[in-house]
């Protein structure tokens, strides 16, 4: 299949502005990643690469000027009104200052979206170790279940299920509480976000519940977490975490 490439203009600016972003929203530490330099899109074949983020707007705005063209801005720029204009021009030049240049400004924030990018990459590989080691264990629990059952003197026909805990239900989550606290909490914020329709969720939501799974004086009953957007998070034990949409959860309580 033949691809299609566009080469897009964002500079480290740009990847500042994201960042910034995304730390206001409260996104946990692997969100705090800039602009992809290569992004694929396999249903469509195109190809966006951004050969421009490790310069600064300022020096981008310098050579053009060396070579006598004009840099062209789009008049929305100036405004605002919007959040990411706010950021752009009135709080990334008071970094600038401070950090003594737009390029050391951007080499702190290229360093911030590095190490976020590394602890990602850890997460994701303890997450496909502790994968693996948990389908030997559920294969091995099912073989065993499969042998008891067989040997046992219940007919074919008669309802055996195995454990919840072995077949959870898609909108509950256990955490695997001998994994490192870091994975569990990936785990948790991508299953939350799963359960919310892809939805993103705040660092903040993340503490909230961990925070309830952890408190023994709520270890006997149920506490439960907004998460926006009218879905709800309900915390049971040390590690049972549920998602229902306020819809749901009214339908559920009237009947």
């Amino acid at each position: 299949d033949r691809h299609v490439a566009i080469a897009l203009g964002h500079h480290s600016d740009d990847n500042i502005e994201t960042i910034l972003m995304k730390i206001l929203r409260g996104s946990s530490l692997t969100s705090l990643q800039g602009i992809s330099k290569i992004l694929v899109d396999s249903k469509s074949n195109l190809v966006k690469f951004r050969p421009l983020l490790s310069f600064a707007k300022s020096e981008l705005v310098d050579y053009l000027t060396d070579l006598g063209l004009d840099w062209r801005e789009d008049s929305s720029n100036a405004s605002c009104d919007y959040q990411r204009n706010r950021i752009r021009n009135r709080l990334v030049p008071l970094l600038e200052e401070l950090a003594g240049s737009p390029k050391a400004l951007s080499e702190r924030f290229g360093e911030l979206s590095l190490q976020s990018q590394m602890l990602q990459e850890w997460i994701e590989n303890e997450i496909r170790t502790g994968d693996i080691k948990e389908k030997r264990l559920l294969n091995r629990k099912e073989l065993t279940f499969c042998k008891e059952y067989s040997s046992s003197s219940l007919s074919p026909s008669s309802s055996v299920s195995l454990s919840p805990l072995v077949h959870p239900s898609p909108k509950t989550f256990f955490l695997n509480l001998s994994e490192p606290v870091l994975v569990q909490r990936e785990r948790l914020a991508r299953f939350l976000s799963v359960a919310k329709g892809g939805h993103p969720v705040l660092a903040r939501s993340v503490n909230q519940i961990m925070s309830k799974l952890g408190d023994s004086s709520s270890q006997r009953r149920v506490a439960s977490v907004d998460l926006g957007k009218g879905f709800r998070a309900f915390c049971e034990g040390d590690n049972a975490v549920s998602v229902m949409h306020e819809d749901g959860l009214k339908m559920y309580c009237n009947n």
